[in-house]
């Protein structure tokens, strides 16, 4: 790939609420432990507490409640916190930076400035480093249903292993 390698994005709260939903549900090693021990566990309080079905219904609910609206809550504190953050932008992909296009304003990142890039299933991911105190660092959530062929996804993890030298986590394919 030559030249520059442009993306039409048009990001909404409901790739937001994916995304939070998609890191909320990725299994590692330790939760998944932590769900067979709490199933576990819950099978055992059911069996202690069979006459009281109320002790273990009710944090059952709750549980279940936050677990499903907690990636509402986090995509609902992203667009609060950076509310031009969703809408429409074109990011242009270089060997030397990425341009982020929006309306009225345009910033161009050089690679070295993102601490990590990921791809997920439905996204590729721009981190920018945290600047300490209250601000959480940034994430570029960039929908890869915006790419027009699976061929420019192709094209940017070949650009994103030549250009970028820090964390980079791309799927295999």
């Amino acid at each position: 790939m030559n030249g520059r390698l442009a993306v039409d994005a048009d990001l909404t709260f409901s790739d937001l609420y994916r995304f939070n939903r998609s890191l909320s549900l990725g299994l590692s090693i330790k939760r998944r432990i932590f769900f067979i021990l709490s199933i576990a566990l819950l099978s055992y309080a059911i069996w202690v507490w069979r006459h009281n079905v109320l002790l273990i219904l009710v944090p059952g609910v709750l549980l279940t409640v936050i677990i499903f609206l907690s990636p509402y809550f986090a995509a609902r504190m992203m667009v609060d916190w950076c509310p031009k953050m969703l809408g429409q932008a074109e990011y242009s992909f270089s060997e030397q930076n990425v341009t982020i296009s929006r309306p009225m304003e345009s910033v161009e990142l050089l690679w070295e400035y993102f601490a990590c890039i990921r791809e997920a299933r439905e996204f590729f991911l721009l981190y920018t480093p945290s600047t300490g105190g209250e601000a959480p660092r940034r994430i570029f959530v960039i929908p890869k249903r915006c790419f027009s062929s699976q061929e420019e996804i192709t094209n940017l993890k070949l650009l994103l292993q030549r250009s970028y030298c820090g964390r980079l986590e791309l799927r295999r394919t």
